[in-house]
């Protein structure tokens, strides 16, 4: 049968729901982002809006009623769900004191999800293992609670430890629960050490809870840190329902020394009127006159007995209705009636229109946080960085076309040219050299004729160290107008503007290659390939008029003889023994093959500088550039691929997030044409069938009892709800 809630409940989940999927891919994109990215602050609270918007749609789908269990830490809660349930889920419940939020709800069969702060879902059909996973998760937080105190920092789980457990849901046979469509939301004990994010729960359920349910013991009942939290929950619940956990085994020592029935499970009602008249503070005393706050001395430990064995045995009864409190005193009040008026409340007119609006202001409110994250600073940064990498990115494809245009081009054949050039002019360099080295090789020798210096000194000292000379001469001459091209700047090469901008655009400097080839060019050695231009057996020397030919001396002997051994020619040789052993005639043959070597030493110096210095700079600056190109083009490559992925990574996470806001904005519009619509729709048509006419919804005619019903309802002297 269709209903005005029932329509209500379709048209808000299909409004609603298509937006947990813009919601999810938003957070599975900034999860995906690298770390810095600006968005990524947002993280913690896209995952938590995510799961409650799930929550919210999901419990007015199945039009569940959350009812939110509070107290401290070993009051009787999971005692109090064994009774409300008639089954025993205490197990599952009672878990060690992990701060997360237990949601116990019917199923046809018995399992349980572990939900994380980061989204992530696990699945468990055993209470064992399940037990076990909350343990090991317990000792893994308060390592990491300790860790972050300890840097002076206030824990916070989304940010600090994102696979804490959030929540765990229950499911669980359980036909009360199923009647009812009530889910029971067990809360972290208040006074767990490790209760993080409390504050943030209990308002996260005050537009999504129906109701809270505050247990204590009678034993701390009149504790005032007791309710030290209580004034809150009055202002977050419009209804509260407190339960007494009376012990009714207990006894009280008589002065005869027997024992007898104690107070409490004698007459509960005198400790609740003590409580009322001695402890209870004015807030709570104002509810409980307001019938906002309802108080049941209860024995939950029994009833949960009785109502489990019940069950078992098929004889659960129908809840009972809840007794008239004009009728019934609050002392009266047992298991019975608070289950009744739990009952009654969560039927109630005044119920179903607390669950349609608190469904839509839980939505406003839920659109407002998301639309506050999407206009968040973060996104603002995050547009602009996009900005910044998609210049990168077309900056990154520049650079890498004018480095594929560079390694394209011929420098070999550049710096080839740069040789050719600095040839010529070494060449014409060499002829003046030459001339100098030349006139000075001649007087030389002529000098050693007319001294009496030995063979040796004339042909190292003399003759090599002139060529020597002339290399060095030659050689520095060349290294100075090679660093004067290279100084001019490009490493002395010349290229086309185009080339220049390329060269600009990939910020490769031929300047500084130029400098970093031509250093090691100065550290070569010219004096290899140079050798005096005379041997001992170049030298002409006559024999003796008669000694030498009577002895058949060859003239190499003689020469040995009178210079001294081939490899140190160093006896000593006066100008006169040189006239008359080697003669003018010796002197000008002497003077002829020092002619002919350095007829062919001039070319050869020239041709060996010039491939030595040039060559060898040419090579090594071509080879130069070209690593330099490779390695500038890798890099380019590398960081154009991860240009590429971050900025696919920041875009994923600004379209997300843009497709989000169209999301929002869409349910936005949704929600504010259900409240036009629904809110104001007369309380009891609510759960009347209608049939729809062409422009609205027609309610079918209504019988007196149900016209009364409505006159007393509609009418504001006469409707209890305000």
């Amino acid at each position: 049968m269709d209903t005005l809630l029932s329509q209500f409940c379709t048209e808000f989940d299909a409004k609603l729901r298509p937006l947990l999927e813009p919601l999810e891919k938003s957070s599975k994109a900034i999860q995906a982002a690298e770390e810095g990215m600006p968005g990524k602050v947002l993280l913690p609270e896209l995952l938590d809006l995510g799961l409650q918007f799930r929550a919210l749609v999901d419990k007015v789908a199945e039009q569940q009623a959350y009812v939110l269990i509070f107290g401290p830490l070993k009051s009787g809660k999971s005692t109090l769900m064994n009774s409300v349930c008639a089954a025993y889920v205490s197990e599952v419940t009672a878990l060690p004191a992990y701060p997360c939020m237990v949601f116990v709800s019917h199923s046809e069969t018995l399992h349980f999800i572990i939900t994380h702060y980061n989204g992530e879902t696990e699945h468990f059909t055993d209470p064992s293992a399940l037990r076990l996973e909350i343990n090991r998760a317990h000792t893994e937080l308060a390592d990491k609670i300790r860790e972050v105190e300890r840097r002076g920092e206030v824990f916070d789980p989304a940010v600090h430890f994102a696979r804490a457990i959030r929540r765990v849901d229950v499911k669980v046979p359980a036909g009360e629960l199923e009647q009812s469509g009530a889910v029971l939301v067990d809360t972290p004990g208040l006074y767990a050490r490790m209760k993080f994010g409390y504050d943030q729960m209990t308002r996260d359920f005050r537009n999504a809870a129906a109701c809270a349910i505050f247990v204590v013991k009678s034993d701390n009942l009149f504790l005032e840190q007791v309710f030290s939290e209580f004034n809150r929950l009055l202002e977050l619940f419009s209804r509260i329902f407190l339960v007494v956990n009376l012990d009714s085994s207990k006894r009280d020592l008589c002065p005869d020394g027997t024992l007898e029935p104690s107070l409490e499970s004698e007459d509960p009602q005198r400790i609740i009127e003590a409580f009322h008249s001695l402890s209870m503070s004015a807030p709570l005393k104002a509810a409980a006159d307001e019938g906002r706050l309802r108080i049941y001395p209860v024995d939950l430990l029994q009833s949960a007995s009785r109502r489990i064995l019940d069950a078992r045995a098929g004889n659960i009864a129908p809840l009972a209705k809840a007794p008239d409190p004009s009728t019934v005193s609050i002392g009266e009040a047992n298991f019975e009636s608070f289950i009744g008026d739990l009952t009654d409340y969560l039927n109630s007119t005044e119920y179903l229109i607390a669950f349609l609006s608190d469904s839509l202001r839980r939505a406003s409110s839920l659109l407002g946080e998301t639309r506050s994250l999407i206009e968040h600073r973060a996104m603002s940064d995050l547009a602009k960085r996009v900005v910044g990498l998609e210049t990168d990115l077309d900056e990154s494809k520049l650079r890498l076309e004018a480095l594929d245009r560079l390694l394209d081009f011929d420098w070999h054949d550049a710096f080839a040219v740069l040789q050719k050039d600095l040839e010529v002019l070494t060449r014409e360099w060499a002829r003046g050299i030459e001339e100098t080295t030349t006139l000075k090789l001649e007087r030389g020798l002529d000098h050693w004729f007319e001294n009496d210096e030995n063979l040796q000194f004339l042909l190292v000292k003399v003759l090599k160290e002139t060529l020597l000379v002339h290399k060095r001469k030659l050689a520095m001459k060349l290294h100075e107008a090679l660093s004067e091209r290279v100084g001019r700047g490009a490493a002395g090469i010349a290229v086309t503007p185009e080339i220049e901008n390329d060269l600009r655009r990939a910020e490769v400097s031929l300047d500084q290659l130029g400098i970093q080839s031509l250093e090691p060019m100065s550290q070569r050695v010219v004096e290899e390939g140079v050798t005096a231009p005379l041997r001992l057996d170049d030298v002409p020397v006559k024999r003796a008029v008669f000694w030498d030919w009577l002895t058949f001396k060859s003239r190499a002997a003689v020469r040995r003889r009178l210079f001294g051994p081939n490899e140190r020619p160093t006896l000593e040789l006066t100008s006169a023994l040189k006239q008359k052993r080697i003669g003018s005639a010796g002197s000008e043959g002497m003077h002829d093959l020092v002619a002919v070597h350095c007829a062919r030493f001039f070319p050869d110096c020239v041709r060996a500088l010039c491939q030595e210095i040039l060559g060898n700079y040419s090579e090594a600056a071509a080879l130069r550039v070209a690593d330099q190109l490779t390695a500038e083009h890798q890099h380019q490559t590398n960081r154009l691929s991860e240009i590429e992925g971050r900025l696919e990574e920041h875009r994923a996470v600004l379209d997300s997030m843009r497709a989000l806001e169209l999301s929002v904005d869409s349910a936005g519009e949704a929600v504010g044409i259900l409240s036009d619509q629904y809110e104001s729709a007369e309380p009891v048509k609510l759960m009347l069938p209608f049939k729809k006419s062409e422009d609205e919804l027609e309610p079918p005619e209504m019988s007196e009892a149900e016209a009364q019903q409505d006159e007393i309802l509609t009418d504001p002297k006469l409707s209890p709800i305000e």
